[in-house]
């Protein structure tokens, strides 16, 4: 008598009503990602989105930021080049 083993996670596959399991994996999967699509549209539309005001005003807010950090950073860079230069004797 031959046996066969099926493996745990294929028996779902194995015992349903005559289709090959490549068809029910192939359906299944489709089911899942129109599922995903479907649950991402319903939490996108329970986002609060933000204003275009302050949209606006977080964009100047994280500009500015930016502008101050670099010219510290530059002061820096030219104060520690300078020690540096002066120590070196360059």
């Amino acid at each position: 008598m031959l046996r066969v083993r099926i493996l745990p996670g294929l028996q779902f596959f194995s015992s349903r009503c005559g289709k090959s399991i490549s068809e029910d994996g192939q359906e299944y999967r489709l089911k899942k990602i129109f599922n995903f699509i479907k649950e991402s549209r319903a939490e996108l539309k329970k986002v609060n989105w933000p204003s275009r005001e302050e949209v606006l005003t977080s964009t100047r807010v994280v500009i500015i930021s930016i502008l101050i950090i670099a010219a510290v950073i530059a002061l820096m860079d030219y104060v520690i080049k300078t020690i540096v230069f002066a120590i070196m004797g360059g």
